[in-house]
Formats: structure tokens, C-alpha cells, sequence
């Protein structure tokens, strides 16, 4: 097999890596959804290498006719061979670039991209769990469930789970109004204006991001509502206390 053949696998199969990727990537950013790097990186790997391979096995183009015979030729040095390689030899060159090079610049630009994108919108980043167990608070006919807490570089995402037992619709307002407080005193305040509007009887679930993170050693934080409007002035604020955190 002849060097210019892998060469040209190879070139193939770095042009559909770039392709894949971002595609891959302008798919993610449009739809919001997440990227992941070990699956698409994988694909698209298994695909360049496949594609590679039969780029390289293919038959070249064959060798141009001879020139006219001429009586008196020119004396030439001769050529030197071309240079080949075994098809093992080449499969093997194929599969360490394509393939294990492949994937790691998948992986690279695909994390890079994440990176990015939590730049851009912090609560778009893959976060740890840090929340030990799911904990309630009530107060009169309203309760707010802490389902998970989720710890980024920049932000905390808290998911709640908020229900209304009562007969009239409440709503909990966010911004200004949410905290989320860690033992010591660090207080994370929510970033956005949402309202929460909870109906009777229809649980609502809601993620609220807060600015921030808590310090490596909190262990316990309290989610406060400040203010809850009630037409039935049954409820006035809301605290879910003892929120308990894992170690980073």
C-alpha cells in the first residue's frame, strides 16, 4: 500500500472529525442540549476510521500509458520506488491516528466547548450533586421540596418541587426574594426574575440558579422565600431549613 494512500486516509478522516464535531457542537448550542463527549466522540471516531480505511484500501488511480517509443532515448537516472507499506503497517498507522488521536481531540474540543458555554450561561454547565437527601419545608398549605443541589464553577442550581394544598393559587416570586444560605453565613441570592406561580393541587417543579458557591466545608444550608403572595394571606414566607450538603 502506498504512503500517499494512508496519507489520504488520514486527511479524510481528520476533515470528518472537524465536521462531526461541529455539527455536533452548532446542534448543542442551537437546541440546548447537552454534548456528550465520550458518545459523540466515539461515533464519529468509529466512523472516520471506517471511512479512513476504505479510502486507503481503495485502488489507486492506474499508472499513465508509456510514452511513445522513440528511437533515440534519452539517457535517465533511474527513479527511485515508491514507497509503500504493508496493509497491517497501514491499518495500524490509520487506527492510532484516526482513532486514538481522534478521540482525543474530540474529547478536547468537545469539553472545550462546555467550558465555553458555561462562560456564556453558567447555568448551562454540567454541575456535581452535592445535596445528601431530598428535604421539605411547609408552611399553611404550601411546601417546597429540595429535590437536588447542583455545584458548578459559578453557580448553584437548586431543583424544587412546590405544592399547594390549599384552595387559591399562590405565587412565590424569585428574584430578591430567594436565598440560599449556608451554615457560617454565606448567603447565595437567585440570579433571575422569575415568579412561580403554584395552582392548587398541581405540583410545580422549578430550578433556581443562584450566584456563587458554597465554601468547601458547608455542610447545612436553609432555602428562604422572603415573601410568598396568597390571596388568602395564609401564607406569608417560606423556609426550608437542614438542607444537607455531601464534601465536594
Amino acid at each position: 500500500m502506498r504512503r500517499g494512500q494512508v496519507t489520504r486516509a488520514v486527511v479524510v478522516a481528520i476533515v470528518l472529525q472537524l465536521l462531526g464535531n461541529g455539527a455536533g457542537l452548532l446542534i448543542a448550542y442551537v437546541t440546548g442540549g447537552e454534548y456528550s463527549p465520550v458518545v459523540v466522540a466515539l461515533t464519529i471516531t468509529g466512523v472516520s476510521v471506517v471511512i479512513g480505511l476504505a479510502t486507503a484500501l481503495l485502488p489507486s488511480s492506474p499508472p499513465p500509458p508509456p510514452p511513445p517509443y522513440s528511437p533515440y532515448p534519452h539517457p535517465r537516472r533511474p527513479a527511485g520506488g515508491v514507497s509503500r507499506m504493508s496493509v497491517a503497517a497501514a491499518v495500524a498507522v490509520i487506527l492510532l491516528l484516526c482513532g486514538v488521536g481522534g478521540a482525543a481531540a474530540a474529547w478536547g474540543i468537545q469539553e472545550g466547548f462546555q467550558a465555553v458555554r458555561g462562560l456564556v450561561d453558567p447555568a448551562a454547565e454540567e454541575g456535581t450533586p452535592r445535596l445528601a437527601k431530598p428535604v421539605t419545608g411547609k408552611s399553611g398549605p404550601l411546601s417546597i421540596t429540595v429535590e437536588a443541589v447542583e455545584v458548578t464553577s459559578r453557580v448553584t442550581k437548586v431543583s424544587l418541587r412546590l405544592e399547594n394544598g390549599g384552595a387559591k393559587s399562590m405565587t412565590v416570586p424569585v428574584y430578591g426574594n430567594a436565598q440560599f444560605v449556608l451554615a457560617g453565613g454565606q448567603t447565595l441570592r437567585a440570579d433571575g426574575q422569575d415568579m412561580i406561580d403554584v395552582p392548587p393541587d398541581v405540583p410545580v417543579e422549578r430550578e433556581i440558579v443562584f450566584d456563587g458557591t458554597p465554601a468547601p466545608a458547608a455542610r447545612t444550608a436553609t432555602l428562604t422565600f422572603s415573601h410568598v403572595l396568597d390571596q388568602t394571606f395564609a401564607v406569608d414566607s417560606i423556609t426550608v431549613r437542614n438542607i444537607r450538603l455531601t464534601a465536594p
